[in-house]
């Protein structure tokens, strides 16, 4: 763009800054990119920011979504790491469970007896789950291994609720 009116030579130009874009040489103004979209210096146009997509105008990915600079279309809204499932409806990885990176992988699950946080980014947070060791005192001539696994497992979801756990992450042994 140049700021003299009727400019004859391109020495008289400038670039358009960043954020403004000139659509076409021999403009005497910068035209602003619109909300949600940027632009380099010297641009003659402006492409959305990270997280939006669209031509022209910037629409916002869904939600625990995002999408490079750049993007035309909602295909390029993938789901965040620590969240799975199609772009349109991403769910958070389950706690004992993470995801690296962008995409609508599954998320991967953290070695046997190790526990992560749900929404987990990294295999880091997954670390060993706590040993907790119950003594079921019972009366009369009665031994652990007579217990049945219906009466093991709603002992084992009674202590989880108790501890605010998932079941998942204890076992009688």
């Amino acid at each position: 763009y140049s700021s003299l009116v009727a400019a004859q030579s391109e020495t008289s130009c400038r670039n358009c800054p960043a954020g403004k874009y000139g659509p076409q040489a021999g403009r005497e103004d910068c035209l602003s990119c619109q909300a949600n979209s940027q632009s380099e210096p010297g641009s003659a146009s402006c492409e959305c920011s990270a997280n939006f997509y669209g031509e022209g105008v910037c629409e916002m990915c869904p939600e625990h979504t995002s999408s490079p600079v750049g993007s035309t279309s909602s295909d390029s809204c993938l789901c965040n790491p620590g969240y799975t499932g199609p772009s349109e409806s991403c769910t958070g990885c389950q706690e004992g469970k993470f995801k690296e990176r962008r995409g609508s992988a599954e998320c991967a699950s953290c070695p046997v007896d190790h526990y992560s946080p749900p929404l987990s980014t990294a295999s880091s947070a997954c670390y060993p789950a706590p040993t907790v060791e119950f003594v079921l005192a019972m009366g009369g001539d009665i031994s652990a291994s007579q217990i049945n696994e219906d009466i093991k497992a709603k002992i084992l979801i009674s202590i989880a609720e108790t501890l605010k756990l998932s079941p998942d992450l204890l076992r009688i042994v």
